[in-house]
C-alpha cells in the first residue's frame, strides 16, 4: 500500500516548527523564540566582543532578558551597564519589548562538552609493615 494524502488534506497545511513554537510561547505568555534568536545573533554588537565572551543571553522571562555570566564580577558589571545594554537592544527589530535584564552567575559550558569532571582524590593507603604511614611536614 502506498501513501496518499487524505482527500481533504487532513484539514491543516504543514507549518514550520518555528511558527508552532512561537505560537506556543505566546499562548504561555512569553516572547517569541525569534526575538531571543535575534538578540543572541546581535549580542556581540550590543555589548562588544569581550563582554559577549563572558555574558550570554539565555532566555526571555516576560519583558526581562536573562543573561548568564561566568563570574560574579561580570554580574556586577552587567548590572551597572543595564541602561546602556537596553538602549542597544532597543535598536534590534522586535526587541523593544525587553525592559529589564536579569543576570545570573554560573559556570559556562565550554563548546563541545560539559568540561572536565571533578576527580576525587585517591583513597588513603592503609599502613602495613612494609608500607609505613606517610607523615606530612
Amino acid at each position: 500500500m502506498t501513501w496518499r494524502p487524505l482527500a481533504d488534506g487532513g484539514g491543516r497545511d504543514p507549518r514550520r516548527v518555528k511558527e508552532i513554537l512561537d505560537a506556543a510561547l505566546k499562548r504561555a505568555g512569553g516572547e517569541s523564540a525569534s526575538v531571543l534568536a535575534m538578540i543572541t545573533a546581535k549580542w556581540p554588537d550590543v555589548v562588544g566582543d569581550d563582554v559577549a565572551q563572558r555574558c550570554v543571553p539565555v532566555a526571555l522571562d516576560g519583558p526581562r532578558l536573562v543573561v548568564r555570566v561566568d563570574d560574579p564580577a561580570w554580574a556586577t558589571q552587567m548590572r551597572l551597564l543595564t541602561t546602556q545594554i537596553l538602549g542597544g537592544l532597543h535598536q534590534i527589530d522586535g526587541a523593544q519589548s525587553v525592559t529589564g535584564i536579569e543576570v545570573r552567575a554560573g559556570r559556562r559550558v565550554p563548546p563541545g562538552g560539559a568540561g572536565p569532571r571533578r576527580q576525587d582524590p585517591p583513597p588513603p593507603q592503609q599502613a602495613s609493615p612494609g608500607n609505613p604511614p606517610k607523615r606530612r611536614l
